[in-house]
């Protein structure tokens, strides 16, 4: 999503990740990663990546179903794999505090399948806004049970390795693997539904 909302420009000042979930019901090798992860948090900035510094908490209108939600700096797998392939100066990622809250709670259940495709009821709206000097450009997806879309974007991404759709050989970023026009619309098959807004001006 980031590629595909940068991919005219040749530098980015700021690219900003927001992902927010209506609940977060772990799963136990959510729970089992999140015991084993005592690491230093690295975040992208100015170019480089560092330590995360602690920062106030903000408010990000996920619209719905999510609605506005508190969010918190939480460096991902984001941090790594967009500052990677594309010039951009900083990199920052934001999780909806109540799905942290959620995931916290040792009494909060597993996923329960309520669908014929085995998906839970949590809904998830994933938000990127990439930063240009006076130019803002956003693009967003949301779609049911975060941890069912794991899979139809894996399968699409082998699909494209051995149809000979990837672009390049090697470890590489599905940005920059594959045209992610075509990667992204057939995410909207899988009941995922983007929305990209070209391009609007920061006051």
């Amino acid at each position: 999503m980031a590629t595909q909302l940068t991919k005219e420009w040749e530098h980015t000042d700021e690219i900003n990740v927001y992902i927010g979930l209506d609940s977060w019901h772990p799963t136990k090798g959510t729970r089992l990663t999140g015991d084993r992860n005592h690491y230093k948090r690295l975040t992208f900035k100015d170019n480089r990546l560092q330590e995360l510094e602690p920062t106030p908490s903000k408010e990000w209108n996920f619209k719905k179903p999510i609605g506005n939600k508190e969010v918190v700096s939480l460096p991902l797998s984001e941090i790594i794999t967009i500052s990677n392939h594309l010039n951009v100066n900083t990199v920052t990622t934001y999780l909806s505090h109540n799905s942290l809250d959620d995931l916290r709670n040792n009494s909060t259940p597993e996923p329960k399948a309520i669908d014929e495709k085995n998906r839970s009821s949590q809904q998830f709206s994933l938000e990127v806004v990439a930063l240009k000097g006076n130019e803002e450009r956003r693009i967003s997806a949301q779609g049911q049970d975060i941890y069912a879309v794991t899979a139809p974007l894996v399968v699409e991404a082998v699909n494209g390795i051995l149809s000979g759709k990837a672009t390049s050989n090697g470890v590489k970023t599905l940005g920059e693997a594959f045209a992610t026009g075509d990667f992204l619309n057939s995410s909207q098959e899988d009941d995922i539904k983007i929305t990209m807004v070209e391009e609007s001006y920061v006051k």
